[in-house]
């Protein structure tokens, strides 16, 4: 119901009216033609048709874009809504509505990388961890777009489909530093996203291009790009016993729920160990204070790919610790997946990120320690919500060790009064 009431509140929505009081962002804007489109798909009902196509129709009229980031979301919105509204289109409207589209969708790859002029710039978590997958959406919605009308585009379907694919797992063209995009946001050894809870403002739009990607090829992509999967199911070791997260920069006192919506991409065994993890983190954001949970699979996702699952047993892995020694960081696990089960991390930073929040961190062969239903030894993450705000960025913050030279001494720190200081992972360099 939720969808059909989203998609209800947009009925008496005049899109062709470019100046709305409120919620006129572009990105607000192609949100409530997805609802639409979503809508249509479900009751066939020609209301929920006409005012989508309506909304396909205006997207180049109106709606804000006060970043680059409101164009990708837009994008990717209304490349959803037109998969879903096209069947019901003539052909006199799907062709404007395919030439509007596509300019949308060429801006929004011509700003990943400024139009050629920003090509040492990469911000993942904030836009292009994304922007990239919402590119590559409106890639296969157009798969077979061929410009026929020769409207002014500097790239094509196959360009914005790259963005999702070469770019994103292989290596990033768009920018300089010859490595996939990917790599500045998740560590491609284990998964594990270099900024903590900062998977949040990514995972989404991972999850609706795996799932798009998945459905389009009749492909799997955990399994044509291996790191996705690694992305989508770090959580299964990394986190405490209890099902919470680790302290690691930003992680601690959330559950992650999101891994409904990949559900269905994984075999049997993976969706019992998965459904296992959900299920002991149910309810669980009542546990501690300040605790959060973060499910971010999008409703409008979950209705389309979230299956029956109570035939599928519930199992542990079979395997209890996570260590690779390429990885940038370890968990040492007790015998068995019980939430008394002794835990152990360390961290091992060893990648080149474009971030000084994961880097300036004192925690590089730091430590925390759960045991016996508790943690016992708590590394403070990024202790941005007390009142000293330091940001984690000293080693008192961390379990790890001080190191002191009496020839040539630091000096005395005003956090520790201390002359000893803590490895840190390295400064930033600033794309």
């Amino acid at each position: 119901m939720g969808i059909i009431n989203s998609a209800d509140a947009s009925l008496s929505r005049d899109f062709s009216n470019p100046n709305w009081a409120s919620y006129n962002r572009i990105s607000y804007r192609s949100g409530f033609a997805s609802d639409l489109g979503l809508a249509y798909q479900i009751t066939k009902e020609q209301k929920y048709l006409d005012k989508g196509r309506q909304a396909l129709l205006n997207l180049d009229v109106g709606g804000d874009a006060p970043y680059d980031m409101d164009r990708a979301v837009a994008l990717r919105g209304y490349a959803l809504a037109y998969d879903w509204i096209q069947p019901g289109l003539s052909s006199t409207d799907d062709t404007p509505i395919r030439d509007k589209l596509a300019r949308l969708a060429d801006r929004t790859y011509r700003d990943l990388n400024g139009d050629g002029t920003k090509k040492t710039y990469v911000s993942f978590a904030d836009y292009h961890g994304q922007a990239y997958p919402s590119v590559a959406i409106a890639g296969l919605a157009l798969e077979d777009y061929t410009n026929p009308n020769r409207i002014s585009l500097s790239s094509g379907p196959e360009d914005w489909t790259k963005a999702g694919t070469d770019y994103l797992f292989v290596n990033d063209e768009l920018h300089t530093y010859n490595r996939p995009l990917i790599s500045y946001g998740f560590d491609e050894e284990s998964g594990k996203h270099l900024l903590g809870s900062y998977k949040t403002y990514v995972i989404d739009d991972l999850l609706w291009w795996f799932q798009v990607y998945s459905v389009h090829y009749d492909k799997n992509m955990l399994e044509d790009y291996p790191v996705a999967k690694k992305i989508v199911t770090s959580e299964l070791w990394e986190t405490l016993p209890n099902g919470y997260m680790n302290n690691y920069v930003t992680s601690g006192n959330t559950l992650e729920t999101y891994q409904r919506g990949i559900l269905s991409l994984l075999n049997d065994q993976e969706k019992g160990e998965m459904l296992r993890y959900l299920d002991q983190t149910k309810g669980g954001d009542t546990l501690l204070p300040y605790s959060r949970e973060n499910d971010l699979a999008p409703t409008k996702l979950l209705y389309i790919v979230y299956e029956n699952y109570n035939g599928i047993s519930r199992e542990s892995p079979e395997w209890t610790s996570h260590l690779d020694e390429d990885a940038i960081y370890q968990v040492f696990r007790g015998g068995d997946w019980e939430e008394d089960a002794d835990w152990l991390s360390l961290v091992t930073f060893d990648v080149e990120s474009n971030s000084n929040r994961d880097s300036a961190h004192h925690d590089q062969l730091s430590i925390e320690y759960y045991s016996r239903g508790d943690l016992l030894l708590a590394d403070a993450g990024e202790t941005k919500h007390v009142l000293d705000t330091y940001y984690g960025q000293y080693g008192v913050h961390h379990n790890s060790i001080q190191i002191e030279d009496p020839q040539t001494p630091f000096a005395t720190s005003f956090w520790a009064d201390s002359q000893a200081r803590g490895v840190y992972k390295g400064g930033c360099r600033w794309y």
